[in-house]
């Protein structure tokens, strides 16, 4: 992977223009999406920057005999796939996948990534699953690509698959060891039925707000990711072939 530091770099030197980037007109589309960074944080950064630097450089992903299998080509699609370390995007966008000239950057937002070491979180570990997370959606596009599915109903499909497999690889180091009981009780069926009633909008504003919250906002509420997730998480043998049905005959089973 390649790596991106040009906007830490200017955060650190204290230069004015961060927000002239390309990546904040494309976090929330159609917006500019800029949070200007507090700057006492630069030498939480800058400890940060090097300790992100070496990780990218060592990836290991979660589940990674798995990921072999779904991704047999992942080390040659990331290789040339660019990590672009910023700070600037407002909560909760810590980490995504964003497009540029038809291609797909890593973005990782390093005062973002601080709130977590701030609460007691391990960051290698979150930095590894956020790394497993961006680059299976990665790989997914090479397969399936994101502009084959357009339309409002379509999207919510293709994000249903995309952001349920990425979730389901990310969540552990081992996801075929957990008993995933407990979360589908509690979060599976009412994700279903938000996921339902989005699937039945009419109205274009309320379309637009529901391809915004099934993969935004607070992690148990994200339905169209959290549906995807323990759809596989109860699934977990067919993982495989789920994936290698499609975005469709997946949406189809999943609702069946």
């Amino acid at each position: 992977m390649n790596i991106d530091e040009t906007i830490v770099e200017k955060f650190l030197r204290q230069e004015a223009g961060l927000e002239n980037h390309w990546i904040f007109s494309q976090i929330v589309p159609g917006e500019k999406a800029f949070e200007q960074p507090d700057c006492s944080k630069r030498d939480e950064v800058e400890l940060l920057l090097k300790q992100i630097t070496r990780l990218v450089k060592d990836f290991r992903p979660f589940n990674s005999d798995l990921y072999n299998v779904l991704f047999p080509q992942w080390r040659t699609i990331t290789e040339n796939t660019t990590v672009i370390l910023s700070v600037g995007s407002p909560a909760p966008y810590d980490a995504m996948v964003r497009m540029k000239d038809g291609k797909e950057y890593v973005i990782f937002d390093l005062i973002r990534f601080l709130e977590y070491s701030n609460s007691g979180y391990d960051i290698e570990r979150i930095i590894r699953q956020l790394l497993t997370h961006e680059l299976a959606h990665i790989c997914i596009h090479e397969d399936y690509p994101p502009i084959q599915y357009q339309e409002y109903i379509e999207r919510l499909k293709y994000t249903t698959f995309d952001e349920g497999f990425a979730h389901i690889l990310a969540f552990a180091e081992d996801i075929m060891s957990l008993d995933f009981r407990e979360l589908v009780e509690a979060h599976f069926e009412v994700s279903i039925k938000t996921l339902t009633e989005a699937l039945s909008a009419a109205d274009k504003n309320e379309q637009k707000d529901y391809l915004v919250s099934c993969n935004a906002g607070s992690y148990w509420d994200k339905f169209a990711a959290i549906s995807g997730k323990l759809f596989l998480a109860q699934n977990k043998k067919r993982i495989v072939e789920l994936y290698r049905a499609g975005v469709r005959p997946f949406f189809d089973e999943l609702l069946s």
